[in-house]
């Protein structure tokens, strides 16, 4: 992060990465809620986690993040832009 950002831009990053890992907090427990339930069929549905106010994650989810976090293009790849 700190050869591709400039100081005064860490907080914007920063910042971003924990929104991103708490969105994925809330989605693995959702997740998992679902699965507790006896809803495991429904885990895919994005209108599952909508509807308890709850971001549906693609490929911004966590693990993936850690992945890839050492491509070069990682910022295009969380963004969908890859």
């Amino acid at each position: 992060m700190r050869a591709s950002v400039e100081p005064a831009e860490y907080k914007h990053v920063a910042l971003s990465l924990f929104f991103l890992k708490f969105a994925n907090f809330k989605f693995d427990k959702r997740r998992q809620d679902l699965i507790d339930e006896g809803k495991a069929k429904f885990v895919d549905i994005d209108s599952f986690y909508t509807m308890e106010n709850i971001f549906s994650l693609a490929e911004s989810r966590w693990s993936y993040i850690l992945q890839n976090a050492k491509q070069p293009n990682i910022a295009l790849l969380i963004t969908g832009c890859s």
